[in-house]
């Protein structure tokens, strides 16, 4: 089936992204404590990924939520989240670290997805996720 990509589903993707990167340096430096906060402009994809009330198998991003609750009871670490506001320097705001480090991220993304868009498009696989309890396509 083919899953339409939005801002909620890369918002995902991203916390996704950063949870297998964390679990990989626990895992390679044998951690048993500590804490990482990953900060999101996205309130939604930060209430899913922090929440603890059960998924729908038809809710949007299922497959990536599923995953992102598995890993982050799964770590031996504490994972917290910060939201912050999006599209502040476009807002003329005043920015503290947290509104540059989502604007430079920001940048980066625009940047890779103009290039995807520039290349050939390539079809769409669904990603195998490696916690996923189960996976069924047709």
């Amino acid at each position: 089936p083919r899953v339409e990509q939005s801002a909620y589903r890369s918002e995902l993707a991203g916390v996704l992204g950063v949870l297998t990167c964390v679990e990989a340096l626990v895992k390679f430096y044998n951690l048993a404590d500590g804490s990482i906060t990953i900060a999101l402009d996205g309130d939604s994809a930060l209430n899913q990924s922090n929440s603890e009330w059960p998924l729908s198998i038809d809710q949007p991003s299922f497959d990536y939520i599923q995953v992102i609750r598995t890993i982050i009871k799964k770590l031996p670490i504490s994972v917290q989240f910060h939201w912050v506001e999006g599209h502040q320097r476009e807002k003329g705001l005043s920015m503290d670290w947290w509104a540059y480090k989502n604007d430079y991220v920001d940048g980066k993304a625009k940047a890779f997805l103009r290039q995807c868009l520039w290349q050939s498009p390539v079809p769409y696989r669904q990603p195998r996720l490696i916690h996923e309890a189960w996976a069924f396509s047709l």
